[in-house]
């Protein structure tokens, strides 16, 4: 995933999410998608994204592909705020978050 939106820019990972959710589908109760997830935002937030207008415009399908898998709604929720956050600079987007979530997510942008 993190390829895809390096190489080929974030509109690319919007435009493939129905089909890497398809590679992602695996019996319910499986840890295996938020695992792949919160690997990808790890390596987002590792390389300073997502941020720019085109995250913008691409976060809400890929979101939208995944949202409904239970194990993939915080990884999610957190790329959805780094977005957010790391385009306005507003520390009040981090507030969106619980204590704990918001400090990880801190630690993991530095």
């Amino acid at each position: 995933m993190f390829l895809e939106a390096h190489l080929r820019g974030p509109g690319s990972l919007s435009r493939v999410s129905q089909q890497l959710r398809q590679a992602l589908d695996v019996p319910s109760g499986s840890k295996f998608p938020g695992e792949v997830i919160t690997s990808f935002a790890s390596e987002l937030f590792s390389a300073g994204e997502p941020r720019g207008p085109e995250w913008a415009a691409a976060l809400p399908a890929f979101i939208e592909g995944f949202s409904d898998i239970p194990e993939c709604r915080i990884p999610l929720r957190w790329i959805e705020v780094a977005q957010k956050y790391l385009e306005s600079n507003d520390s009040t987007e981090l507030l969106k978050l619980p204590l704990e979530q918001r400090t990880l997510l801190q630690e993991a942008l530095r």
